[in-house]
């Protein structure tokens, strides 16, 4: 292979590679991630149903980047040392969803789908919530409390109410965009400045054993 060839391949490669990143943002701008602070509450409609999707994610540099664990097979953060912990993904309407400006000021509110991502814990606390006050064809007001590993989730369902026509055909999240494991060669490129974190106490639980 000539030195000209093997650069247009690798042009090709990089530019597929820019490619999938574009599209993954897009997917991010259109299903945003639902992000709570300590006290915030909102106001949210299971539209896609009160099962959570189950992923493990390996966090390093202190949650400033994530990476979805294959879970099957040789993972260099595994190998590492790096224990992913068990996280839970739901699709909501969110109410009143922050709406910010350019400069990232929050303007007001509005309705958009988004996802929500909750630790192991929280969707155990979700569920015995759910068992006890039945979310179907609810809204329910969902608040944080604590921080870091004090954190807490709160839901409080209001009355039964029907979906309109128009919320019954929003579109959802396609969890393979999110979801799919990264690239052991991804992982590697992250290694040389990776840090080993402590893992959350709910990786340590079974999923199985998590019943809504």
């Amino acid at each position: 292979m000539s030195i000209l060839q093997a650069g247009m391949d690798l042009f090709l490669q990089e530019d597929e590679e820019r490619k999938e990143k574009a599209k993954k943002r897009q997917e991010e701008s259109r299903f945003p991630s639902l992000y709570f602070k300590n006290g915030d509450t909102y106001l949210c409609r299971f539209i896609g149903g009160v099962n959570p999707i189950p992923f493990y994610k390996h966090t390093y540099e202190e949650g400033r980047a994530n990476f979805i664990c294959p879970s099957k097979g040789a993972c260099p953060m595994c190998l590492a040392g790096n224990s992913p912990s068990l996280r839970g993904m739901f699709a909501v309407l969110v109410r009143n969803f922050p709406e910010k400006d350019a400069e990232y000021k929050v303007i007001g509110t509005k309705e958009q789908v988004a996802r929500l991502e909750l630790s192991a814990t929280a969707v155990m606390a979700f569920g015995e919530s759910h068992k006890e006050m039945d979310f179907t064809n609810k809204d329910v007001n969902i608040k944080r409390t604590g921080e870091g590993k004090n954190t807490n989730y709160l839901f409080f369902p209001k009355g039964v109410t029907k979906l309109t026509d128009k919320e019954k055909k929003l579109e959802l999240p396609n969890w393979e965009e999110f979801l799919t494991p990264a690239s052991p060669e991804d992982m590697r490129k992250y290694l040389n400045r990776y840090r080993s974190l402590e893992p959350e106490e709910e990786t340590k639980r079974d999923w199985d054993k998590i019943d809504i």
